[in-house]
């Protein structure tokens, strides 16, 4: 038999937690099986002769010959569907939108709840900027902006298993209330593996947001097991997380903006400025000094540096975002091999006519 405290089973098809239990339907009486396995559950009293003392757990029958060490993945999914089911009309805080979060992205967390590489817990406001709170777009370090702090929302409605327009089925789909607005929310219990790339980036064509709940860490033989994972669920320890959130980018546009200078060469930067696909990121910034560096290039045959930055203000509406920082890069890398051809051509010709 195997002792398990994350004290709920199966009647009808339905969960039913230890604690909803009259003390009379001890034992067999309880009529639960295991969410697992199938077999029954029997319920266990702290004390026979003093059952005010309350429950103790549940457990599998003595005379059933069941190998199921517990509870795993569709338990934690159907208690988690049971929690916020009954959590219809509180208050659920919606983790804080970072600038990642408006590309569609994997967990920021391992199985075991620790932050992967390149990934902080909580997002940074510009002021406190550090190469280590950021995401990658490739072979770009981008940073993870703070854009707007966590809020709580009222949880309206839970569905459970439904197929949405995009053809996924989120374990959970809730409506929530902020303030006179709802919103529906894919919301993902993940108990092994976290969502796929491109299920998220499916969720992002239909611009409908996703969070993601990592409950594997939650011991399912701790007697609080049901309590932390109900405060998990409904965001009060901080760890659930947005995937995508369409309005990331408009939040984090009204923000920051990108900023460039290329160093003390004038000549140079008056070159660039007037280069077209240089003016997409508005002005450089003055005498080669970018607030909030966050990156440079080297222009191979100018013999200057890019200088990249980020301004606390609004992006502009001809550029500036700093989504488009790959494209910067991809212009800077151009201009270079550009000027590099240039500078091989004049060096055929003069050495041509020698």
């Amino acid at each position: 038999m195997v002792d398990v405290s994350l004290d709920f089973g199966m009647r009808d098809g339905r969960p039913v937690t230890l604690r909803e239990l009259p003390l009379e339907q001890y034992g067999l009486r309880c009529r639960l099986s295991c969410p697992e396995c199938g077999k029954p559950l029997e319920s266990v009293r702290r004390s026979a002769e003093h059952p005010e003392h309350g429950w103790k757990c549940l457990r599998h029958h003595a005379g059933e010959d069941s190998k199921c060490e517990g509870y795993g993945e569709n338990s934690c999914h159907t208690l988690s569907e049971y929690l916020l089911s009954h959590a219809i009309g509180e208050k659920i805080l919606l983790p804080a939108i970072s600038a990642s979060d408006g590309v569609p992205h994997i967990s920021r967390y391992t199985e075991n709840g620790a932050s992967r590489a390149g990934w902080t817990d909580q997002p940074r406001e510009c002021s406190e900027l550090d190469d280590k709170y950021s995401w990658r777009e490739k072979d770009v370090q981008v940073p993870d902006l703070l854009a707007a702090s966590p809020v709580e929302a009222e949880i309206v409605s839970v569905e459970s298993e439904r197929r949405l327009e995009c053809g996924l089925i989120p374990d959970l789909l809730l409506t929530v209330r902020i303030g006179d607005e709802t919103m529906r929310v894919a919301f993902e219990v993940r108990y092994t593996h976290p969502k796929s790339l491109e299920d998220v980036q499916r969720y992002a064509i239909y611009g409908i947001p996703v969070i993601e709940c990592l409950v594997r860490d939650i011991d399912v033989h701790d007697e609080e097991a049901e309590a932390k994972l109900r405060n998990r669920l409904l965001g009060h320890d901080g760890r659930i997380e947005w995937l995508y959130h369409p309005s990331a980018k408009q939040l984090t546009d009204e923000q920051y903006r990108l900023v460039w200078s290329c160093g003390s060469h004038a000549g140079v930067r008056r070159k660039l400025v007037k280069d077209g696909r240089m003016r997409e990121w508005v002005q450089c910034a003055e005498d080669g000094v970018v607030p909030n560096l966050m990156a440079y290039w080297d222009l191979e045959g100018w013999y200057t540096r890019i200088y990249v930055g980020i301004m606390q203000e609004p992006a502009t509406s001809n550029g500036g975002s700093l989504y488009s920082i790959k494209n910067f890069k991809s212009v800077v890398d151009l201009l270079a091999k550009e000027h590099l051809q240039e500078t091989q051509t004049l060096i055929g010709d003069s050495t041509a006519h020698v």
